[in-house]
């Protein structure tokens, strides 16, 4: 990520994609911003609840043929996982005055429309960092360059 940043020092900000997920990796994504004189201005969580993730993802495994996706014991993992590790974040970010729920309930299209009302705001940032999924909200901020960490550990 910090090469990333380094690597792209015309852009007006970065959008990260379930980035941070945990307490200590935000402090180390805020330590290193700030080395740089910048921060994150806003967090983005689509929210629904645990039986959607459970349809959503067995979904995908329908469309996708991710056998890793039809397993409720491993999607229940995925869910404790979250309540326990990125769960804290809304407290962190909130305290902050940078946290911001958007309903996930509805057609992408209902989102993408709740997202752009957010992104309205963004766009007039400086320097943004957020949590969106890339397929489809790139568009909404045009002069950021996405990075995609969902393989950061």
């Amino acid at each position: 990520i910090k090469n990333e940043i380094a690597g792209n020092p015309d852009v007006a900000g970065f959008i990260f994609d379930g980035f941070p997920r945990t307490l200590p990796q935000a402090e180390i994504l805020d330590k290193m911003l700030a080395e740089r004189n910048q921060a994150v201005n806003k967090v983005l969580s689509i929210v629904i609840p645990d039986e959607m993730v459970y349809e959503r993802i067995l979904h995908r495994a329908s469309i996708e043929n991710r056998k890793d996706d039809t397993d409720r014991s491993i999607i229940q993992t995925r869910i404790n996982l979250y309540h326990s590790k990125t769960m804290p974040l809304i407290e962190y970010y909130s305290a902050q005055g940078k946290y911001q729920e958007i309903c996930g309930d509805g057609t992408i299209e209902e989102i993408f429309q709740k997202c752009q009302v957010v992104s309205n705001h963004l766009a007039n940032l400086p320097q943004t960092v957020g949590v969106l999924k890339k397929e489809h909200f790139e568009s909404m901020l045009p002069n950021a360059t996405f990075i995609n960490t969902h393989c950061v550990s």
